[in-house]
């Protein structure tokens, strides 16, 4: 019989054990939530995304000038950043100066208490890969069962997926509604009154026009989650098989 068929057979027969799967569907439910946050994230802080939807919803209505606008662009992103101290304390609306109530300074402070949290949303992500990596080599090395399962890791990715589909159909049916309960959930207190000066530089249509780059995002960090088990089972099969052919003594085939 052909060591090597017999090999072949071994490698692919090795089943996953259940601490494996458990933690396979966890990491990959982290790994996608963390790139819905990422795609989220990436846009938000994009000073220059930022600038597009401002020219469109405030500029070309005449709302604000061109200068006021950069300003407040720089303004908002830079304090949303972390990269200024404090945000705005009056604002220009309609080439008039409108002090800022302290509620809406808390909300932004609130705001931006989120967005900080962007910054350590790519070093968890390759820290899940690098683990699953790990695990994946574990099991592999230790020429035991699985210890990274591709159906587990496929459940928990496929789960946040579903459901962030679902909230974009929202946002994309009835925005206003997703909104307003996106504020409610995340920022309690952060609905303020469409006649406040202020909100008038927040119009609803500036921040509809980031829902289709943040899905754009998604999707490229998705078809990346949902190739990379097809690429750890490459590197175990190929890790076990290694393994089996050093252990395997060398049989020369007979001359006759």
């Amino acid at each position: 019989m052909d060591p090597y068929a017999v090999q072949n057979r071994m490698v692919s027969r090795r089943k996953t054990s259940l601490l494996g799967a458990l933690l396979s569907l966890a990491l990959g439910l982290c790994l996608t939530v963390l790139s819905l946050g990422y795609a989220a994230g990436v846009h938000v802080t994009d000073i220059g995304h930022f600038r597009e939807a401002t020219d469109a919803a405030l500029v070309q209505t005449g709302m604000l000038s061109e200068e006021d606008a950069e300003r407040f662009a720089q303004e908002t992103v830079g304090y949303l950043t972390g990269r200024r101290a404090a945000w705005l304390s009056a604002v220009t609306v309609n080439g008039q100066a409108v002090p800022v109530p302290d509620t809406f300074t808390e909300h932004m402070a609130a705001v931006q208490s989120w967005v900080l949290k962007f910054r350590y949303m790519l070093p968890l992500m390759i820290a899940d890969v690098v683990i699953l990596v790990f695990l994946t080599l574990l099991g592999a090395a230790a020429m035991r069962s699985r210890t990274f399962s591709p159906r587990g890791y496929l459940l928990g990715a496929v789960i946040p997926i579903l459901a962030g589909g679902a909230v974009f159909l929202w946002a994309l049916i009835d925005f206003t509604s997703f909104w307003e309960t996106l504020h409610r959930i995340v920022i309690p207190g952060g609905i303020f009154a469409a006649d406040e000066p202020v909100m008038q530089l927040f119009p609803i249509a500036m921040f509809r026009n980031y829902l289709g780059p943040i899905a754009l995002t998604f999707l490229y960090l998705m078809a990346g989650i949902l190739l990379l088990p097809a690429i750890l089972l490459m590197v175990d099969r190929r890790v076990r098989r290694r393994r089996l052919e050093r252990h395997t003594p060398y049989e020369p085939a007979e001359y006759r």
